[in-house]
This record gives C-alpha cells, sequence and structure tokens, in this order.
C-alpha cells in the first residue's frame, strides 16, 4: 500500500478514536473502560453525577 505522503506523521489524522463519548455536563472525554452513565442520549461521567442529581432535584423541588 502507497502511503499518502501529506499524511505521514500527522497527529491528527487517527482513524480510531481512544473514547467512546463526552460527557454532556463537562465535555470530558469518557475513554474506553471507565465507569459512566447514559441516560438515554445523555452521557454523564462519575466527576459530574452530583451535579446531576442537584439539577434534577431542583427541577423537581421547584415545579
Amino acid at each position: 500500500m502507497i502511503e499518502n505522503g501529506m499524511l505521514i506523521g500527522n497527529a491528527h489524522d487517527s482513524c480510531t478514536k481512544d473514547f467512546d463519548e463526552y460527557c454532556s455536563i463537562c465535555d470530558g472525554e469518557l475513554y474506553y473502560g471507565m465507569k459512566y452513565y447514559q441516560l438515554g442520549a445523555i452521557f454523564v461521567c462519575e466527576k459530574c453525577e452530583n451535579r446531576v442529581l442537584e439539577i434534577a432535584l431542583v427541577r423537581v423541588a421547584g415545579e
């Protein structure tokens, strides 16, 4: 296979990601094997789990 000379050594030209998704709260990367929560299309890392609970409780209490 012939390599494209303009792409050799380009760090931004990776065909694979080393993470699954982004946290919907802090936009942090959720890496393979990392514990995170998925609520439909929302992904939440362990750092942000308390923030999600606080937001949900405020919404319920403030109805």
